[in-house]
């Protein structure tokens, strides 16, 4: 929200930080010994196995969940809501959907790692979503590269990475440009997939292929999945945002910084008369007619 900062690069970002915490191997046994360290214990999968039963954005839901993971998704969410205002998911809309008062769309290029280790794509798919960064949004290919056994977290600054070079090139362009230019930094090749170089329907696909199968840990789903829906989902939720934005500003304050609860006394309403944002079902089953209508007349097929 600085109105000084009008471009701005997004290298391997990703939200909510528990969720990159509970997903990354980096990570994971930290989330798993806060649990075992509780009072009582929470750690439900033995002494260092965690089951929180939780899906990816776009799996279906788990009807018969480890034994005390409802109790770990609880003790998450609460995290997350008592980490939202701070989160990164949280601001992402404010970059070029909902700009802050007086300050204006920012132009910005967003880099993903694939098989980032520090923080899993899940994450960072969040952000694409959250902010509809697709178009902006370049897909480095480590595993293509010498360096495939390594971490790719830090590709854009670690001189033993084999993308260190080409991704700084595309961050020289775009600065250079003033956001005007993002280059797809290896010309086309496999290693760097940028979206606005390819045209929209081919970047999708060539993320589905490119994620296919890759799962973090035990949970269910694929970063393909996590990843598709974001770049499918993200024209269908703006198409919606004015649509839904009188509701929402029904039960946010935006103020300064757009992030304020508004806290109305239920009291004040009348029985039955009390405003509720549009379920998330209705709002889902909008936006699957929409990306399956897109599709209707293409080669591909809207993710199921």
């Amino acid at each position: 929200t600085d109105q000084t900062v009008p471009n701005g690069l997004l290298n391997v970002p990703g939200g909510p930080i528990l969720d990159i915490a509970r997903l990354s191997p980096s990570f994971r046994d930290q989330v798993s010994a806060q649990l075992r360290d509780r009072r009582p214990p929470q750690l439900n999968g033995g002494r260092e196995v965690l089951a929180e039963s939780t899906t990816l954005y776009v799996d279906p839901p788990v009807t018969a969940p480890a034994r005390g993971a409802v109790a770990i998704q609880d003790l998450g969410a609460m995290a997350n809501w008592l980490d939202r205002s701070g989160s990164p998911e949280t601001f992402a809309p404010l970059l070029r959907q909902r700009p802050a008062p007086d300050v204006g769309p920012k132009r910005v290029v967003y880099q993903i790692a694939f098989g980032d280790a520090t923080v899993p794509n899940p994450t960072s798919a969040t952000i694409v979503r959250g902010g509809g960064l697709l178009d902006v949004t370049t897909l480095y290919r480590n595993d293509r590269t010498p360096t495939a056994r390594s971490n790719p977290h830090g590709f854009l600054l670690d001189p033993r990475i084999t993308g260190r070079n080409l991704g700084q090139r595309q961050v020289v362009e775009f600065l250079d440009s003033e956001g005007a230019s993002i280059i797809d930094p290896d010309g086309g090749q496999n290693v760097f997939e940028a979206a606005r170089v390819l045209r929209l329907e081919h970047a999708r696909a060539r993320v589905r292929r490119c994620l296919r199968g890759r799962r973090h840990h035990e949970q269910p789903g694929e970063d393909e999945r996590e990843v598709v829906d974001a770049s499918d989902l993200a024209d269908a939720l703006a198409e919606d945002a004015a649509e839904d934005g009188q509701e929402e500003r029904r039960g946010y304050d935006r103020g300064e910084d757009g992030l304020r609860p508004q806290r109305q006394n239920p009291a004040d309403l009348a029985p039955g008369k009390r405003k509720r944002p549009a379920p998330l079902r209705r709002c889902k089953r909008r936006c699957r007619h929409r990306i399956t209508s897109r599709y209707a007349s293409s080669s591909f097929s809207p993710p199921k």
